[in-house]
């Protein structure tokens, strides 16, 4: 299950308004713990990113007492930048965080943004609106209705 607290999706304007990109993030629920090392699973990622397509894998830890690993890679055929999977242990829970930041687009970025908050209020952020949780292969939404419901693919 991905925590929705932690939700991020924007979107951003790289140096112009006639081009976007969006940013995506997810992660673990509080009281989540790793089954294994941070290593191990990092390790797991990449092999599967590396089998799924995606390129410029990295895989890297830190020295001394931070045991955080962290996994990048990219994929722009699939019109993804950059993915930063960052697994940290805890004393109290474990965390898996996901970022994606998508391939810059050409378009007007004020376009895209009232799609996204077709209800308007681009001032405030659409979280509220998302279920607690959602399961990993829930079927993600892009923006929202202007009834305010999720929008789908």
């Amino acid at each position: 299950m991905a925590d929705q607290r932690v939700w991020g999706f924007s979107v951003g304007v790289p140096g112009d308004a006639s081009r976007y990109e969006f940013d995506l993030t997810r992660r673990t629920p509080e009281g989540w713990r790793l089954d294994g090392a941070p290593m191990e699973l990092a390790e797991e990622v990449a092999a599967w990113l590396d089998e799924n397509g995606w390129s410029d894998i990295k895989t890297r830890g830190y020295s001394g007492e931070i045991a955080d690993v962290v996994v990048e890679a990219e994929y722009p055929e699939k019109h993804v930048d950059l993915l930063v999977v960052d697994i940290s242990p805890g004393e109290l829970f474990d965390s898996v965080t996901v970022s994606a930041t998508s391939t810059c687009q050409p378009g007007d970025a004020h376009d895209v943004l009232a799609l996204v908050y077709a209800d308007g209020d681009l001032d405030g952020g659409p979280v509220d609106q998302f279920p607690e949780l959602e399961h990993p292969r829930a079927e993600p939404s892009f923006g929202f209705t202007e009834d305010g419901k999720r929008r789908f693919p």
